[in-house]
Formats: structure tokens, C-alpha cells, sequence
């Protein structure tokens, strides 16, 4: 996942990949449980579209550390977690096939696309895009014609939906187009006529799906979300909503959306916010009410070409796993940091440690009292457990 921003300027447009010195990881702690997030938060007020966007404050809440359990394998590629017989377990995605990384011996060059996981089955894309279906009894091929990019995967109670990326023929060109599978098998465009995504996340809740589009041209980068639903066996979808608007256009967004337990839907991403300032948005939505809000900004000290984030629900609060300079210095160190995302949007930091050498994607999921992350980087791959205190 290789991304350049053009838009900075000079002092910022540095790239990541360097040697990045090895601290040893923090000391661990004794695993205290956390406490459980608050549900009862009010309904997200509309935000004005002439907003001036919020920035977060640099701010710490509790602690949380690092249990690095061994030393990275030598598996390159993006990973992503599946529950397997009561187990959670990384996957890699080895040309449509699910590879185990716990089970797998030797070296494994795998896809910088990772599978995508709906409940305990598997979506893989291939090289030649073709993403297989795997689950327990088998495989099969269920799409022919994705791109070279990031599926997603989502199972609602009675149906499974994929998400993806197809390259189409238009007059002016080759571009990308949002689509998803449905249950019945369907191929349904989620992207507008000539709009070029770059790309599409699906979330759900219950029988609710939610596809988060991103698309990137010129000197604009646009995030919509479209809602939709399965009415008689097939995909149904409602109009599509553009969240945001602004950033560099050739910036390679990749949001990620996450439906907390107080019914909002948040979707993060990582992109410039102007010609200077560059890092994490958070986007706060009523799911009810999607109209176009102002990104609430954690800055980095400078920008980032790979700028990998991870995002997940843990106990009914959204938390996120980034990689960031630690200074704005050009060769300083990169920071691995855990934070929780507030009821306003704001990213709170509750744990870091020295990231592994040029981190170029991150996985995260909830684990009963603690958060476990997946880190591909250019010493392999490496699993790890952040346990934390009184954290809300």
C-alpha cells in the first residue's frame, strides 16, 4: 500500500522507509481488565459544512503496554484476524489462499491485499483478481474481475456481502469502480457513473449495511457513505452521501468504518489536511442523518508516505493502532500508538512503543480484556497483546 503525498511541502515529503533503531518493548504490565465504554451518549448533532475542522489536543488517558510475544516470522504481507475454533488467528493472503501465520514454516512472500473476513469465513483476492470463498468445508471462486486492491467482507443475519474494486473501460480512460457482491450472487455498482474510486469498505449491524466509498482526482478527495439493505434475497441500495470533501486529490485514501455501540458510525482515515499539516480524521455520523461533517484532526509532526492505521470495536468504544513519526525531524523514529476515539471524535493516546522497522500494515482486534495487533514490517511479521488500566 504505497502512498505519496504531493501536496506537502518539501520539508514534509519524506519518506518512511529507513532504518529505524530497535528499542527494546515496554516491560510488561499485570493484564487489568477494562472498564466497560458508555452506551448512553447522546445522538451526533448535524455539523455545519463551513465548520472550522477540530483538532485533537495531545492528550493521554491510562495506560497501555505492549507483551511482545516472539520474534517476527518471516512472513511479509498484510495480515488480518479469524476465529478458529474459539481461537483468534492471523491469516495472510498467499494468491487467494488463507495461510495460518502460526502455522506456516518458512518464508512467505504474501499479498500486500489482505483476505477479508465475514464471521468465520474468508474472501482472498487473487493476483489475477479473482477472490475465492473459504470456509470450513472448502473453496470457491465467487468474483473474476476485482482490481488489485483491499476487498472487505461483511456477514448480516442472513447474508454475506463483498465489497471491492473493478477496473473499468470509460472515454476517458481506465478508472475504478466501486462493487459489491450479494447474497444471491448479484454484482451491484456502488460508485456513481465516473466517479474513480480509490477505495470501499462495507460495515453492518444486524440486517444495516453500510459501504464507505473513497475516490480521489485532481486537487479533491471525497468520502461518501451509501446505505443499503437485502429486501427479497437481493442487495437494495439507498443514495449515496458525501461525508467529506477537501485534502490532497492524490492521496490514496482508504477509510475504515466502525459502528460503535452508541449507534454511531465512525469512519477514520489518514490523509493531508492542507498544503502544511498532515495525519489521522475522524469522521462522526448519525447513521440515521448522513450528511457531510468536519473532520475532527490528529496531526502527525509531519506527514508519512506509508501511513498504516487499523481500526476496530472494543467493548462498545473505537479504538485505533497507527504508525507515526515521532518528531518532525526528517529521519526520526516511528511511534507504534494505541489510542481510543471519544464521543467527540477526538483520538486519545493510551499506550506506544519504537515501531518495528518501516511498519507498512496493521491489523487490530478485540481479545476479551486486551487488544491484539498484527504488524507487517520489514522484519516480518509480529503479533502482540496490549493490555491496559482504567481506560474509558
Amino acid at each position: 500500500m504505497h502512498r505519496t503525498v504531493r501536496v506537502c511541502v518539501v520539508a514534509v515529503l519524506v519518506a518512511c522507509k529507513k532504518e529505524v533503531p530497535n528499542a527494546a518493548p515496554l516491560a510488561p504490565s499485570a493484564p487489568p481488565s477494562f472498564r466497560q465504554a458508555d452506551a448512553s451518549v447522546p445522538p451526533i448533532p448535524r455539523a455545519s459544512a463551513s465548520a472550522v475542522p477540530a483538532s485533537s489536543v495531545p492528550r493521554s488517558k491510562g495506560r497501555c503496554r505492549a507483551r511482545v510475544a516472539d520474534e517476527p516470522k518471516p512472513i511479509r504481507g498484510a495480515g488480518v484476524f479469524v476465529t478458529r475454533e474459539g481461537k483468534i488467528r492471523v491469516v495472510v493472503n498467499d494468491d487467494g489462499n488463507p495461510r495460518f501465520v502460526d502455522a506456516t514454516l518458512g518464508t512467505l512472500k504474501a499479498s500486500a491485499s489482505p483476505c477479508a473476513v465475514a464471521g468465520e469465513t474468508l474472501f482472498c483476492a487473487s493476483k489475477k483478481g479473482i477472490v475465492v470463498r473459504h470456509d470450513t468445508k472448502g473453496s470457491a471462486n465467487v468474483i473474476e474481475d476485482a482490481a488489485s486492491a483491499r476487498i472487505s467482507a461483511v456477514k448480516t443475519s442472513n447474508a454475506e456481502i463483498v465489497a471491492y474494486l473493478r477496473a473499468a473501460q470509460t472515454s476517458s480512460g481506465i478508472i475504478r469502480e466501486a462493487w459489491a457482491r450479494g447474497p444471491d450472487g448479484q454484482m451491484v455498482k456502488i460508485s456513481d457513473d465516473g466517479a474513480g474510486a480509490t477505495a470501499v469498505d462495507v460495515i453492518a449491524t444486524g440486517d444495516r449495511i453500510f459501504f464507505i466509498t473513497a475516490e480521489a482526482r485532481g486537487s479533491l478527495a471525497t468520502i461518501a457513505v451509501r446505505p443499503a439493505s437485502v429486501k427479497e434475497g437481493r442487495l437494495a441500495l439507498a443514495p449515496a452521501n458525501v461525508i467529506f470533501a477537501g485534502g490532497g486529490g492524490d492521496y490514496l485514501l482508504e477509510p475504515r468504518g466502525v459502528l460503535s455501540s452508541s449507534n454511531r458510525l465512525v469512519v477514520a482515515t489518514v490523509l493531508p489536511r492542507d498544503l502544511h499539516a498532515f495525519g489521522g480524521a475522524s469522521l462522526l455520523l448519525d447513521p440515521e442523518h448522513l450528511t457531510h461533517v468536519e473532520p475532527v484532526w490528529s496531526l502527525y509532526p509531519r506527514g508519512l508516505d506509508d501511513a498504516p492505521f487499523a481500526v476496530t470495536l472494543h467493548q462498545g468504544a473505537v479504538w485505533m493502532v497507527r504508525a507515526r513519526p515521532s518528531s518532525a525531524e526528517p529521519h526520526s523514529s516511528l511511534l507504534l500508538e494505541l489510542g481510543q476515539v471519544d464521543d467527540a471524535g477526538h483520538f486519545v493516546t493510551v499506550g506506544e512503543r519504537m515501531a518495528p522497522e518501516n511498519p507498512t500494515r496493521l491489523a487490530v482486534t478485540s481479545e476479551r480484556d486486551a487488544l491484539v495487533v498484527y504488524i507487517d514490517s520489514d522484519l516480518g511479521g509480529q503479533r502482540e497483546r496490549w493490555t491496559c488500566g482504567q481506560v474509558h
